[in-house]
Formats: C-alpha cells, structure tokens, sequence
C-alpha cells in the first residue's frame, strides 16, 4: 500500500516525450496522444532508487517484453514539474486490466492512466487497486521544457 503522503507526490506529475535514441529530443505533441492508455515507469522498481546503469537496463528488459507482448508503446518522462527529478516510462495503450497486470510484472507501485474522457488517474498496484483522478485533462500535464542534468531519481554511485 502506498503512503498518503506518496499518493500527494505521484499526483503531481507532468510527462513530456522522448525519443529513446536521444532522450534530450521531443517528438510526440499532447494532441497524438491516445485515449485508453496507461504511463508505466521503467525505472526503479517497488519505489527503491538505482543507479542510471542499473535503471536502462531494467528498461530495456521491459521494453523488449512490451515488444514480445505485441504491445505498441511511446516513451515519455514522467516527473515532477521542472524534471529534476524524472524516470523513463511507457504509454502503452492497453485496458486498464492489462495496464495493471503490465504495472505488477514490473514491479511498480502505481500507474497512471488516460480514459476516454482524457482523464488521468493514478492506479496503485496492489490488492485493493485504490486509484484517483490526477487530472481531468492528460494535456495539461504534457509540457516541453529542458531537462535539468542532474535527476533526482538516480541513485548516485558510492
């Protein structure tokens, strides 16, 4: 279960797109963006922070199951505001049922995910399934800014 005080924090997101050949690049517009669909990290696993080596691994890993499954998908960063802090995740369109299923086999806490009316709603992965609305419109949340050098949601090397 997720902390109250998580659920503020996850709530605050903003996604912006990127291309995983140069994650600096934009390509997507927030008008290409599809209904029914979920955002799902790629990084950091159960909330605990890797290191940048460690975190393109597990999302190429991902990457290629999504690839296996036959699931089409778009790159995005989902973080907060300025993207100091900022983890690599997948707009996948899929049912919410699937977009959960996909969320538990990469061993996240939470999704989020845009429904038909474009609105968007975090989803914890657990028993329970509590999600709630982030949004009552995705393009609100899909800016174009410059990505800060340092990120937040890396582990640093000891």
């Amino acid at each position: 279960m997720i902390a109250q005080h998580l659920w503020q924090v996850y709530r605050q997101v903003y996604f912006q797109p990127c291309d995983l050949r140069n994650v600096k690049r934009h390509h997507l517009n927030a008008t290409k963006l599809v209904k029914n669909s979920a955002v799902i990290s790629l990084w950091n696993p159960l909330g605990k922070k890797y290191t940048l080596k460690r975190n393109n691994l597990l999302a190429r890993c991902s990457l290629n199951e999504l690839n296996r499954a036959g699931f089409r998908y778009v790159s995005l960063w989902g973080g907060n505001e300025s993207f100091s802090y900022r983890e690599l995740s997948a707009m996948v369109k899929v049912s919410l049922d699937t977009a959960y299923k996909i969320a538990k086999r990469l061993n996240q806490l939470a999704f989020y995910y845009i429904d038909t009316n474009n609105c968007l709603w975090l989803v914890e992965v657990s028993a329970n399934k509590r999600k709630r609305i982030v949004c009552t419109d995705i393009r609100a949340r899909f800016v174009q800014v410059p990505l800060p050098v340092n990120n937040l949601a890396l582990k640093k090397y000891k």
